[in-house]
């Protein structure tokens, strides 16, 4: 009570913002385990001027303020009953009149009888027509059956609650509210998926995902070292240049990509590439009116002296020679 009537006495101390009325407060308050997010959205019947406060009964961080319009400048400032956020529009330019508010804060969720238990006041910066709250709970947080706890689930009792399939929430609307009123709200929940449990699970599928990419990049690379060892050297240079490029094509290209690259007419790269066939450098296939031009791949051969090698002396066996 006495918490309540201090806030009250501060909203009333403070300056509103000078001739600008809000339309609109929504604030989307997203609960996890040990901490809170807290996104303010403020609409304005216009580009506001003046001055705009907004006191916290708890200590903040992260705090972010972003405005549609220019020349709006927020802070907030750390004071000995919470914090206080101030918003300066005394050189604020129009169109725009949209001003959101992020922070978040470690003060809000309590343990109470094994269960967590959220608690906050949402009021209304200024005179309002329409306020709206909505409270998240995180992924695998739900909230307490009411014959399970000593305390409800949620306040105000007028709150309607939901899924979106990942997380459950509440929604509260007041309309018409004056400066400095607003909710009282609370959550009472609890855990259902451990997180130690998820975090594994989550290791052991990004380790699996790992070792997947690296079998993949592995076989790869196997594949792209067989491919490219074609004997370079042995090729005239208007065939090593259509070789490099089908290696850069991982080993297989088209032939109209050969002539482009190459910048060779049609007629020289058909001669070329069937030269290269003829010598077992290449396969072609056709594809309709498209020929594929793929590397082969040569097999390892035996280190054998050719047949027609001039025999040297260092060459020669020891049986050749003749004794004195």
């Amino acid at each position: 009570m006495k918490r309540l009537l201090a806030l009250l006495l501060l909203f009333a101390l403070l300056p509103a913002a000078a001739d600008a009325r809000l339309e609109y407060v929504e604030s989307n308050i997203n609960i996890n385990a040990t901490r809170t997010d807290f996104l303010m959205g403020i609409i304005f019947d216009r580009t506001p001027s003046g001055v705009l406060e907004y006191p916290l009964f708890y200590k903040i961080d992260n705090f972010v303020a972003s405005a549609s319009f220019k020349g709006a400048s927020c802070e907030a400032q750390r004071k000995t009953w919470g914090t206080a956020i101030i918003c300066d529009f005394t050189k604020s330019q129009g169109p725009g009149r949209t001003l959101e508010l992020k922070y978040a804060t470690a003060d809000l969720v309590k343990l109470v009888d094994a269960q967590r238990h959220f608690s906050t006041t949402v009021r209304a910066p200024d005179d309002t027509d329409k306020m709206v709250v909505r409270a998240y709970l995180s992924q695998g947080l739900v909230l307490i059956d009411p014959e399970k706890g000593v305390l409800p689930p949620y306040t105000p009792v007028d709150g309607v609650s939901g899924s979106d399939g990942r997380r459950i929430f509440v929604v509260w609307t007041r309309n018409a509210t004056a400066r400095g009123d607003g909710l009282d709200v609370t959550l009472t929940y609890e855990r259902i998926l451990p997180q130690q449990n998820s975090e594994s699970t989550l290791l052991i599928i990004l380790g699996l995902t790992g070792a997947i990419i690296v079998i993949i990049a592995a076989v790869l690379l196997k594949r792209r070292k067989e491919t490219f060892t074609q004997p370079l050297t042995l090729l005239k240079e208007d065939e090593r240049r259509i070789v490099e490029f089908i290696q850069s094509q991982n080993g297989v290209a088209r032939q109209r990509a050969i002539v482009a690259h190459t910048g060779f007419s049609k007629a020289k790269v058909s001669r070329l590439v069937r030269d290269l066939e003829a010598r077992g450098a290449v396969t072609v296939r056709g594809m309709g009116r498209v020929n594929e031009v793929k590397l082969v791949v040569p097999k390892e051969a035996k280190a054998e002296r050719p047949e027609n090698e001039p025999v040297t002396p260092e060459s020669k066996p020891e049986t050749d020679k003749q004794n004195p």
